[in-house]
Parts: structure tokens; C-alpha cells; sequence
């Protein structure tokens, strides 16, 4: 289950990678009308309006958060990483791909290095929420199907360990994508695969290979399961019946 398959290793293009992670005002403020012009509070706001902490589906991708929740948002990530997304389309945690393909192909990745720092600089500076998600126990039957399955179709490339090889195959652990409350992306990614894009930076586009018809419905929900509470992950765990209904939606998706 490789989430970058076909990538090519490319240094961060960034200066926002060498980034200290303090920023002046007047960059957060340029940071700040970036993000609100492009219109990214269109996908990323949450349903109920909450600004910028994700949870919206769009098309059958769910837009993660963009705080500094180290669950579902970006916590995780540098300002350098998160600039580095925007430009090239990847990073060590995600591939751009969905809605936000096309966002890279057309807006960020035209950009220059400042405004993407400035973006991320913003963004860095958003609290994340305390989230108190205590994982599913490993001795869960599910965890263990699903660490079987893991170590069968998806550890060659995100490795037993969740991390992926960085630039390449985007890391499981600590992942918001992985993390996410809703997990509709997972389902689609999996069952349909995912292809992201090709950046003047990062001239080899990425993609997932399908996995809907070489698993079936408890095995697919079985290995989310574990990748989305091993490694230090911790989120709900992913229902039989969540993956048929997907899988029937997507039939008569395109």
C-alpha cells in the first residue's frame, strides 16, 4: 500500500526548510491573506465553520486539517516540510493528489519561495486542538488481521515501522491523512488508488497502486485499522461495512 509509488528523491527547494520557526508579523500577515485569497478556508474550514481544522469531504476526499494538531493536522510537519509540499507536491508525510493536485499544478507550485514560506510560516502558527484519542489496543483481533495484512502488501514501501522512505514513499506514522476523524480518503486511496503530480520541482508525478480488487472488505478495514493506531497513531477504527459502502460508492465515482 504505497501512498508515492514511481517518485523520484529531490532535495527541499524551500528556504522555509532552514526556517527557525519564528516568523515577523508581516510575514504571518502575508501568510495569512495567501491562504484566505486562494480560497483554502473553502475546503479546509471544518463543515460547522471552524477555521482551518479540516473534516470536509469534497468529491470523496476528506481536506485534512491545516493547524497544528499533531493528530489530524500538521503538527508534525516543519514549515519547511509544509512548504516543500506546496511547491513540489510532496513531502515526507503526504503526495498531493485529489482536489489538491490540482491545486499545486496551478496555484502553490507557481508561487515563489517566499510566499510558500509565508504560508507555511501562517500556518505553522495556528494552535492545534488537545485531542485525548487512546489508540486501539494491539491485541485487538482487527489490529492483529491488520498487522498480518501490513507486513504483507504495504511494509516493502511504507516500512514495518510506518515512516516510508522519506521524499518516496510518504510516511503512515504520525500522517494526519492516516489520523483523520473521517476516513474517506484512506478508503478511496486503497480502494481505487491515487495519482498525484508532477511539479517543475518534482518533474516525476507519484501514485498509489489500487488495492480494491486484491483485498476484500474486512482486510481493507482491518490493515486501516492498524496503520491508524500503530506507531503512536491513535484514531477509531475502520468498519467492514464503512469499506463496502465505499467501495459501492466509488463504483459510481470517477
Amino acid at each position: 500500500m504505497c501512498f508515492a509509488f514511481e517518485a523520484v528523491l529531490v532535495p527541499p527547494t524551500s528556504a522555509a526548510s532552514s526556517q527557525s520557526g519564528t516568523a515577523s508579523a508581516q510575514t504571518l500577515a502575508q501568510g495569512k491573506k495567501l491562504v484566505m485569497s486562494n480560497g483554502c478556508a473553502g475546503c479546509h474550514n471544518a463543515p460547522g465553520g471552524a477555521t482551518l481544522v479540516g473534516g470536509r469531504v469534497i468529491g470523496g476526499w476528506t481536506a485534512p486539517g491545516l493547524t497544528n494538531d499533531k493528530r489530524t493536522g500538521l503538527g508534525n510537519w516543519s514549515a519547511g516540510e509544509i512548504a516543500d509540499y506546496l511547491k513540489t507536491g510532496r513531502n515526507s508525510y503526504a503526495a498531493a493528489a485529489g482536489p489538491m493536485a490540482g491545486i499545486v499544478t496551478n496555484v502553490t507550485a507557481k508561487m515563489s519561495e517566499a510566499e510558500v514560506d509565508a504560508i507555511a510560516a501562517y500556518l505553522k502558527s495556528l494552535p492545534g486542538k488537545a485531542a485525548n484519542i487512546r489508540p486501539v489496543a494491539a491485541s485487538n483481533p482487527a489490529m492483529i488481521r491488520g498487522g498480518a495484512v501490513y507486513a504483507d502488501e504495504c511494509a516493502a514501501c511504507h516500512t514495518l515501522r510506518g515512516v516510508g522512505q522519506a521524499r518516496l514513499f510518504p510516511a503512515l506514522k504520525g500522517s494526519p491523512e492516516v489520523q483523520a476523524d473521517n476516513p474517506t480518503t484512506l478508503l478511496r486511496v486503497v480502494l481505487q488508488g491515487a495519482q498525484s503530480v508532477g511539479t517543475e520541482a518534482a518533474p516525476t508525478a507519484s501514485a498509489m497502486p489500487a488495492f480494491g480488487k486484491l483485498l476484500n472488505d474486512q482486510q481493507i478495514a482491518d490493515v486501516l485499522t492498524y496503520i491508524r493506531n500503530d506507531w503512536g497513531n491513535a484514531a477509531a477504527p475502520v468498519a467492514k461495512d464503512a469499506v463496502a459502502a465505499a467501495r459501492k460508492t466509488l463504483q459510481k465515482t470517477p
